[in-house]
């Protein structure tokens, strides 16, 4: 960087999170629920208030199913990133795995870990 203090701080070590990286960048994370569908396009918008913003789209956001742990949660679907979309949000399709598997729509738990450009540091 060109000197200046980057902030090694976090808040929150729970199921929602944010924490400064080294390297100057933010990291994110969270869990959240969508809609398992064949073909919709679901927009998940990251929290806000006490939580620093990206400045930009993320550069990288991951996504993982949770199949346990959670009720009323169906245990077969996979999640896939659609678009890093904006500052603000990123957009992510819920398919279940088997084509075979006609059960009415229910819902899906996922984990996300993004990181990505910061807009400022609170110093």
């Amino acid at each position: 960087n060109n000197g200046q203090r980057i902030p090694i701080s976090s808040a929150g070590a729970g199921a929602v999170g944010w924490s400064w990286l080294a390297s100057g960048l933010l990291m994110k994370w969270g869990v959240s629920t969508g809609l398992v569908a064949s073909t919709a396009i679901q927009t998940f918008t990251y929290p806000t208030g006490d939580i620093p913003a990206f400045n930009g789209a993320a550069y990288s956001i991951m996504l993982t199913a949770v199949s346990g742990g959670y009720s009323g949660i169906d245990p077969d679907f996979s999640v896939y990133l659609q678009s890093t979309g904006s500052d603000v949000d990123f957009t992510y399709r819920v398919m279940r795995r088997f084509a075979a598997n006609t059960a009415p729509a229910a819902a899906a738990a996922f984990r996300w870990l993004a990181i990505g450009p910061a807009t400022a540091f609170n110093l």
